[in-house]
């Protein structure tokens, strides 16, 4: 299995109108910050917010 980018979380993100605030990615268990379309600062890990 390929390793995720930084890129393609921005790129399916995106697809919702949602942000990437984080500037770096570990693994499907690293907390991340993600912004809402309504402005809302999410802190979740990718394996949660997918």
């Amino acid at each position: 299995m390929a390793k995720i980018t930084i890129e393609q979380i921005k790129e399916e993100l995106s697809k919702d109108n949602w942000t990437l605030i984080s500037e770096t990615y570990k693994n499907l268990d690293t907390e991340m910050i993600f912004e809402c379309p309504e402005g809302h600062r999410v802190y979740a890990t990718w394996k949660k917010i997918r």
